[in-house]
């Protein structure tokens, strides 16, 4: 039996969700029931799904161009590399972030999911303590805004670890470890009795340890050795909340030892506008955030390619790719298939001057639509090929992400239920 797509996917919760309501349904009146079962298969019940598409990033070099330069220590040749034993390659924002970690600024990434950004921030803290080892106490604390963000950073470190001694045969000369409330007490009292060099911890926790007693020899090991000050999904600390954490960030910062803490923010899309408008917003946001200043040039943003063919194609090309069967899969067809082509570079992305950006999520009936005005073809046809070519890249982009490679074609999500 085949998997499902994500189209049949949705199509099944989708009958289950119908499914569900109506059996809290039991009208007696007739007409009454005719018209709520009217409405009810309209899909009047839930909204057009919308399709968010997340392009390519363009390539930024590998990480042992990074080591070869200077900028990072040779020691990430050791952790950074693949199954056939090649240097991690790594998207340009990547690269532009930990050139300014570590030339000693702070800087907040702002891109898309699945682009790396905790690389970034890990990679600057990595240098840091691999060019200054022995000294006890706690150099870096990381704080996310859930505990499961969390436990998925740890299983990475563990990863980059093991990547480490298989090259190497030692462990790191650094430390990292959790602190959160899903920690029994004993593995807590481990971490207060000997702290670590990276401290993994939530907004909640590193609160309470600026003010518990029983954790006074750990808040003295941040205090007296903190370098970095880094906030996951910066996004999140909004309103009342963003208050609270930013009087937090003072207190420590009023507190420590060190005056010149790096403080690091990572966050999907914080603002709108131009490349430069977005810049200049998130700087500020920053800025007050952590109580520093943060420059436009400071804010990172996502570069994006596209990874299709150059030519954009003709109305009378689109039309032939519409009546062509799909007969070669592999991932060189799809990327000179017109359809894929218009897809990404029409749909997907938009040009701003000399910047590439995401366009906003439309519903797959607004983009058939789009096609049929353009084509001549009817929409509901223009629907299914559209779905066709969609399923294709799926496939081809599971096979990828199977083979731990970056080259995605076309990868989208699917959102149906939307606050």
């Amino acid at each position: 039996m085949s998997a499902k797509n994500i189209f049949q996917l949705h199509k099944e919760i989708l009958d289950d969700y119908k499914l569900y309501i109506d059996s809290f349904i039991n009208i007696a009146d007739e007409r009454i029931l005719h018209t709520v079962k009217r409405d009810f298969d309209s899909g009047n019940l839930y909204p057009e799904p919308l399709i968010q598409f997340n392009p390519s990033f363009e390539s930024g070099g590998s990480v042992e161009n990074l080591v070869n330069k200077g900028i990072l220590s040779k020691e990430f040749n050791n952790i950074f590399y693949d199954a056939e034993n090649k240097s991690w390659e790594i998207y340009k924002h990547q690269t532009e972030a930990i050139i300014k970690g570590n030339e000693g600024r702070g800087f907040v990434v702002t891109s898309g999911t699945g682009s790396g950004k905790s690389l970034t921030y890990i990679s600057t803290i990595f240098n840091h303590l691999f060019k200054n080892t022995g000294k006890p106490g706690i150099k870096a604390i990381i704080v996310y805004p859930l505990n499961a963000l969390i436990n998925s950073q740890e299983l990475a470190l563990i990863g980059f670890e093991e990547n480490y001694r298989k090259r190497t045969g030692n462990s790191f000369p650094f430390t990292y470890a959790k602190y959160t409330g899903q920690e029994k007490q004993e593995d807590r009292d481990k971490v207060i009795a000997n702290p670590p060099d990276i401290l993994l911890t939530n907004y909640m926790m590193l609160e309470l340890l600026m003010v518990r007693k029983t954790d006074e020899s750990l808040r003295s090991s941040f205090l007296d050795n903190v370098e970095f000050l880094v906030y996951d999904e910066l996004h999140v600390y909004k309103g009342r909340q963003g208050a609270d954490v930013s009087l937090l960030n003072r207190r420590i910062k009023a507190a420590a030892k060190n005056k010149n803490i790096i403080c690091i923010g990572t966050s999907a899309t914080m603002a709108t506008g131009s490349v430069d408008e977005q810049k200049g917003e998130v700087a500020k946001v920053a800025s007050r955030f952590f109580d520093g200043s943060f420059l436009p040039d400071d804010i990172i943003v996502e570069s994006l390619t596209y990874s299709t063919n150059d030519i954009i194609p003709t109305r009378d090309q689109l039309v032939d790719a519409f009546h062509a069967p799909i007969s070669d899969i592999s991932r060189n067809a799809i990327l000179q298939n017109p359809i894929a082509i218009w897809l990404e570079r029409t749909i997907a992305i938009r040009n701003e001057g000399i910047h590439k950006r995401r366009n906003e999520p439309q519903s797959l009936k607004s983009i058939a639509t789009t096609f049929s005005e353009l084509t001549g073809i009817d929409a509901s046809a223009s629907e299914q090929k559209l779905i066709e070519i969609l399923v294709w890249a799926e496939s081809l982009n599971i096979q990828s992400a199977k083979d731990k490679k970056k080259d995605t074609v076309l990868p989208f999500k699917l959102h149906q239920f939307i606050s």
